[in-house]
């Protein structure tokens, strides 16, 4: 048998049977043969700092806007791998003791047999100081993000303080929207009386990977970040991390920073080129009982910013939060982040029960205990659905002990690439005092933020119905509603509001969201 693979146009498998028959019967023979899409050898040679082969270097080799990846590494310092035609990165790293030359290729493009240098002796030291001399270095941060089929991929190195980053670029740069790069430090400063002092740097770049870097930043290139984290119950520990996040929205490494006795933390945030996250964590013993994450925020140089994690009023939360129910083919997703508080991020706990319910015309096809959390397989055809979240917490806070929400929504076969389905969150933003507190036997206005399912077809809410229980929602009373603010007329001191929201968008999608225990009323 004889295959030609030049005639013909399409790349791939092809198969066939070679039949032997005779007056007694038939023998086959399946066959087949590959024509190989146009495809090219890539080697990549490895350079130590002292110009010998590398036994450690290590190279990721990913498709740009593609989804083909390979991991180049061998004892010897050189690696091959045969590759489709196309556009490619390179992320390196090539170690020489505790020296880490972190090398990256934008750009790649391979229509012939290619060779890439991951020497290190082309990357320069990462060198950056800070206005106080005695801080010292808990980390750096360097990495690299390129676009790929179904989103983005993020390459980063950490390195402990003990460990010098170098940097560098292999050839040439690529288009700004199709690479980003990042170098961040982070620094322990000399706590001032019982609120520890954190230094934060990180720069991006678009396109390119710059060849080492040196700053010598001063007072005023930092912008000041105090925290104050909110109530928590005696014996708890708090730490608080600030990652960057460079314009293709890959997040950087960061130093989880101790949080005062008093709950207060001062950070210095500087650099260029990225957003940055808040992560807040309330620990018992070993245990993460609490965590905040806010949306990116840019921090400006000479500008002072509060930040004020575990505030109520804690419940559902979509701020900056992708993919909180969405379908794939037959697939419907949900992970809805059920304890976010008032800096407007997605937030997490940990529970005592929690139930998530998905029905399709009125009939249950998935449940978990999770709360905010499921995977359920749905028919093709449109069909009605509906989504019951609700959780129960004690010993954490001694607010939002249960937070619920129920979601109506339509949904019908969308082929196998993921799309956001409609969903609503109603967000309660009230002025509290501190300990999350409220005047008694007032009125007390309580803000309402609508946020939606990003990239989903949601309709308008124009109006919004509010019911507030002062004996954790036993009993409701409906609170009138003017603009976007329900006018709570608080009960007595010592006892705790309950807000329950219900709308319904121009597209009939609904949305009831309830959280017991949203803030404490107190005297005076």
């Amino acid at each position: 048998v004889t295959g030609d693979t030049r005639i013909g146009t399409l790349d791939g498998a092809y198969t066939g049977t070679v039949v032997a028959t005779s007056s007694t019967g038939a023998v086959r023979t399946p066959l087949s043969i590959a024509r190989e899409v146009e495809s090219y050898t890539v080697t990549v040679n490895h350079t130590d700092l002292d110009g010998a082969p590398s036994a450690t270097g290590e190279t990721f080799l990913g498709q740009i806007g593609g989804s083909k990846a390979y991991y180049l590494a061998e004892d010897d310092g050189s690696s091959q791998v045969r590759v489709p035609k196309g556009d490619y990165y390179a992320w390196s790293t090539v170690p020489t003791g505790k020296r880490y030359a972190l090398l990256a290729a934008p750009k790649l493009t391979v229509d012939e047999d290619t060779v890439v240098d991951a020497d290190a002796r082309t990357a320069k030291p990462v060198e950056v100081s800070v206005p106080e001399p005695t801080a010292v270095v808990q980390l750096s941060d360097v990495g690299a993000t390129w676009p790929t089929a179904t989103g983005t991929t993020g390459h980063s190195k950490a390195l402990p303080d003990t460990y010098e980053p170098l940097t560098g670029q292999i050839g040439e740069d690529a288009a700004p929207n199709r690479m980003a790069s990042r170098i961040g430090v982070q620094w322990q400063g000399t706590p001032v009386g019982d609120v520890p002092v954190n230094y934060r740097f990180a720069s991006a770049w678009r396109g390119e990977m710059p060849t080492g870097l040196v700053r010598d930043l001063g007072k005023k290139d930092f912008a000041e970040v105090k925290t104050t984290v909110g109530p928590s119950p005696e014996g708890r520990e708090h730490v608080l991390a600030l990652s960057p996040v460079d314009s293709l929205g890959a997040l950087g490494f960061a130093w989880r920073a101790p949080v005062g006795a008093s709950g207060t933390a001062t950070d210095h945030v500087a650099g260029d080129g990225v957003t940055w996250i808040s992560t807040h964590e309330q620990l018992f013993g070993n245990t993460t009982e609490a965590e905040q994450n806010t949306p990116p925020r840019e921090f400006r140089a000479g500008e002072h910013y509060d930040n004020l994690p575990g505030h109520a009023v804690v419940g559902p939360a979509l701020d900056g939060f992708a993919h909180a129910l969405g379908r794939s083919g037959s697939t419907i997703r949900v992970t809805v982040p059920m304890f976010g508080d008032s800096t407007g991020g997605a937030g997490y706990s940990t529970f005592d029960s929690a139930r998530t319910t998905l029905f399709r015309d009125g009939v249950k096809i998935g449940e978990s205990t999770e709360p905010g959390n499921l995977r359920g397989d749905v028919s093709p055809p449109a069909a009605a659905y509906r989504l019951e979240v609700e959780a129960t917490r004690s010993g954490v806070s001694e607010f939002s002990t249960g937070v619920s929400g129920t979601w109506t929504f339509r949904s019908a076969e969308v082929g196998t690439r993921y799309t956001p389905l409609p969903m609503s969150i109603i967000r309660f933003r009230p002025d509290l005092a501190g300990g999350n507190t409220a005047p008694a036997d007032r009125t007390f206005a309580v803000p309402l933020v609508v946020q939606q399912n990003p990239g989903a077809d949601n309709g308008r809410i124009n109006r919004i119905a509010v019911d507030v229980s002062f004996d954790d929602g036993k009993t409701w009373r409906r609170a009138p509603v003017i603009g976007r603010s329900a006018l709570v007329h608080n009960g007595p001191a010592g006892s705790y509001a309950s807000l329950r929201a219900k709308a319904t968008d121009s597209r009939g999608n609904t949305v009831e969201n309830t959280v017991i225990r949203a803030y404490r009323i107190a005297g005076g």
